[in-house]
């Protein structure tokens, strides 16, 4: 029978045996794609709530972690084997990174939200949609991992005369290791107290997710000024510290030196009153000069009665010539 098949195929045409011969090729090409898609383990989705940051770090942590992912460019959705989905999860979590809702900020203004809303509604809804969106933007700051921002936003009455202040909440999630400095937590009160109206830095509250305060009321309050002494201490206790390591590497080798610096601080301060009087010399205001001069005839004539007397003109002097003893002067 198999002779008679082949010569079946011999007495084919030239045609019909590529045909068949590429229809053979086709199966075979058909069923290895089965076999090796079949041996390929099935990805299913990991996060499908991150963002593009959020994506970015797990990218960085399945690859350092030599786990195969796939992320889909529509969704943003992350797929990994079925086989490794726990140890990915796992491993995500461990970092802090987990599938979040994502949307709720402006963008949800823009949704239709449909006839007979109440203003109570839509106040609500403005107030979520600018909560997440300071949520957003405080999250994008390197030390912190999310953010939430809670807004306590008073109900305007043209009926009371003094209305209540708005407030703020701010709930931080610090990566491991990380802390915000001074000024980036001045930074964060001011970017909530300059996006609500009529809102001070002083009503804004900033915690971290161990309960500690980060920010503080009144700048000018004591404890106020402890916190700055403090960090001024920390941050010269670590400049001597990096200095003296950079200094003891270059012959001890890196990672053999450990300093530690203690620094006290005055924050002593001395007022001094002091009153001066006469202090500084008069200054003169204006000055004017009179100069005045008067010209008078001097009295004449031998002197004697006769010629003080007022009224009588004074007689002429005499021009005598002195002459020798016992002769008469001569006129």
């Amino acid at each position: 029978k198999a002779g008679q098949w082949f010569d079946r195929v011999r007495s084919l045409q030239i045609t019909r045996k590529l045909t068949m011969m590429a229809m053979i090729a086709v199966a075979v090409a058909a069923g290895l794609a089965v076999f090796f898609w079949s041996q390929k383990p099935g990805y299913q989705s990991l996060y499908t709530g991150l963002d593009d940051k959020g994506n970015a770090e797990a990218a960085d942590l399945l690859r350092t972690a030599q786990i195969p992912f796939k992320i889909d460019q529509d969704t943003g959705a992350i797929s990994v084997p079925q086989d490794r989905l726990y140890d990915a999860r796992l491993k995500l979590a461990g970092s802090g990174l987990t599938g979040k809702e994502t949307g709720g900020g402006f963008e949800l203004m823009e949704k239709d939200p449909g006839f007979g809303v109440s203003q109570f509604v839509e106040n609500a809804r403005y107030q979520h949609a600018l909560e997440t969106e300071l949520s957003r933007t405080i999250g994008t700051l390197r030390p912190v991992r999310e953010a939430r921002v809670h807004l306590a936003i008073p109900k305007p009455s043209a009926f009371t005369r003094q209305r209540d202040v708005a407030s703020a909440s701010v709930v931080l999630e610090l990566r491991g290791g990380q802390g915000l400095e001074r000024n980036q937590v001045d930074a964060i009160v001011n970017l909530v107290a300059s996006s609500i109206p009529d809102m001070t830095p002083e009503r804004v509250t900033v915690v971290d997710q161990s309960g500690r305060m980060l920010s503080i009321a009144d700048p000018n309050s004591d404890a106020a000024q402890h916190a700055a002494q403090f960090e001024q201490v920390r941050r010269q206790e670590s400049s001597y510290n990096q200095r003296i390591r950079e200094l003891l590497e270059p012959m001890t080798g890196p990672g053999r030196v450990n300093p530690e610096v203690s620094v006290d601080m005055d924050f002593s301060v001395v007022e001094e009153a002091r009153e001066l009087y006469n202090g500084e010399p008069a200054k003169l205001r204006s000055e004017q000069v009179s100069d005045t001069s008067t010209s008078a005839t001097g009295p004449q004539g031998p002197p004697g009665a006769t010629s003080n007397s007022p009224g009588q003109p004074p007689a002429p002097a005499a021009n005598a010539t002195a002459g020798a003893p016992g002769t008469p002067a001569a006129a």
